[in-house]
């Protein structure tokens, strides 16, 4: 999660960073590829 909340605060789109983290070979809780959405979805979290 940390990738994604320093990503976010340098400016990357949420499609930006799921391409990022597609391309280092991250995966979802599932195993799968990650989107847009689950990006933003996790982002949210990032200031809980």
């Amino acid at each position: 999660m940390y990738v994604i909340c320093s990503a976010r605060k340098e400016g990357m789109t949420f499609q930006a960073i799921s391409d990022k983290l597609n391309k280092l070979q991250y995966t979802t809780r599932r195993g799968k590829k990650f989107n847009p959405i689950q990006v933003q979805r996790l982002f949210n979290k990032c200031d809980e």
